[in-house]
């Protein structure tokens, strides 16, 4: 058994903890575990046995799912037991944790603020001190950018390396399931327990690796173009980024600009293909196999059981993959992917690529309305999630008491050595000095 890298709080004190929170980063709670074990809080579309897995949703309110995600049982056997089951978007869909059916998560640093997605109770459990580590699903960003609002390591495994057994569906061709800390040690420990071949989950596979955890300077990375960086992000995170720059350029750094084309590109690409998959995967959810029982249609069910943002993505997925536009969309958007892919893998050969991970801090409970604003936060975080490559979210500075953090993602199963060359690039954080 792999003993815990970190000192942690005892069991019975994060389970206080969460019960005092006002943030509503839990949706439900676990109360049976030793004091001694390492508490940790897990997202609510991961599957557990003793509590009901809702999607934040309320077609699956008080469901109990008959088995457990494999993720859970590997934690279990080194001594992890879950605190309770984080607030999300529901059914993982959102950038804010706005869209729960049992209301918004806020974030620790300032409630009035969201605290990102879909990830956001997991991201808030860790950001306010509750549990040491937390699990979450990312699929174009979901741990990544709530780690960014809430000033917390999120890590994006390669596709495949983890088991996705037990994880509910959004869009199964880029759905993982990532790991929230404060330390990236800790990060690294949770992947070592988690990843590896699952005989439940035939897209999962073992790596042979013998990377040990430290700190090590990457010999290359690749940054977008800044007068294009200039018009995308906040002030505040372009001269963090710019600074960073010059810092790595002084270590002898090859310093590699790229257009920003491929995250603009990458953001239509990604929600076709996601709305297509969201369309078939939540098919399974028509009132007669999960949820509450009903007396009606299944569509008239469905309609008053999904919330706004959920219906939207299943009909434009559904008009996605319609007679006449399956070929003009959906077709097109797979054959990009397959170019970004390719593009990012390339340059992950002798590098790494360096972004900001969201374009601002966080934004105000209910500020944005229009689904393309939300959409646009994804903008850095969609181009590694196509490419189903590892990335890590860095918290690296705060503006007016709001944290936000830079992103470096590498090539498909280089995601030990990943954390390796961003502990080397945390140093440079002003979050850390």
């Amino acid at each position: 058994m792999l003993g815990y890298p970190n000192d942690f709080i005892s069991f019975s004190k994060s389970l206080s903890l969460a019960r005092q929170d006002k943030n509503n980063i839990f949706i439900s709670l676990v109360c049976e575990a030793k004091d001694s074990s390492v508490p940790f809080a897990v997202k609510d579309n991961i599957c557990t046995l003793t509590t009901p897995t809702t999607c934040a949703s309320r077609i699956l309110d008080g469901y109990i799912s008959p088995y457990e995600a494999t993720v859970l049982t590997k934690l279990k056997k080194h001594d992890c037991f879950e605190v309770g089951k984080t607030n999300l978007d529901e059914f993982a869909m959102g950038t804010s944790s706005e869209t729960s059916f049992y209301g918004p998560s806020l974030n620790p640093w300032d409630p009035t603020k969201v605290c990102g997605g879909s990830s956001g109770g997991s991201a808030a459990s860790v950001a306010a001190g509750i549990v040491p580590f937390a699990l979450g699903s990312d699929t174009g960003g979901s741990v990544r950018h709530p780690a960014s609002f809430c000033g917390v390591f999120g890590f994006r495994p390669t596709w495949g390396r983890v088991s996705r057994y037990g994880l509910i569906s959004m869009a199964s061709s880029m759905d993982v399931i990532g790991i929230f800390s404060k330390t990236l040690n800790e990060v690294r420990w949770v992947f070592d327990v988690i990843k590896g071949f699952d005989r439940n989950d035939s897209t999962s596979y073992d790596v042979k690796e013998n990377i040990t955890f430290g700190s090590k300077k990457p010999k290359k990375v690749f940054v977008p173009k800044l007068k294009d960086l200039a018009k995308i992000v906040e002030l505040y995170i372009f001269e963090d980024f710019e600074i960073l720059i010059k810092d790595l350029a002084k270590e002898n750094i090859d310093i590699q600009e790229i257009e920003c084309d491929i995250f603009e590109n990458s953001l239509p690409v990604y929600y076709l293909i996601c709305y297509a998959e969201v369309s078939s995967n939540l098919s399974r959810f028509d009132g007669i196999r999960f949820g509450p029982k009903n007396n009606h249609h299944a569509d008239v069910w469905r309609k008053d059981s999904l919330g706004e943002e959920v219906r939207r993505r299943i009909l434009m997925g559904c008009h996605v993959l319609s007679e006449g536009h399956k070929e003009g969309l959906y077709e097109k958007a797979v054959h990009l992917r397959k170019h970004l892919s390719s593009t990012l893998n390339d340059w992950s050969k002798d590098g790494l690529l360096l972004t900001p991970t969201t374009p601002s801090v966080a934004f105000g409970i209910n500020s944005k309305k229009d689904p393309i604003s939300m959409y646009r936060q994804d903008f850095f975080t969609t181009a590694p999630s196509l490419a189903g490559v590892p990335a890590i979210n860095i918290p690296w500075n705060k503006y007016k008491g709001l944290p936000y953090g830079f992103q470096v993602s590498s090539g498909v199963d280089m995601d030990e050595n990943l954390i390796n060359e961003a502990l080397w690039i945390n140093n440079f954080s002003k979050w850390t000095r």
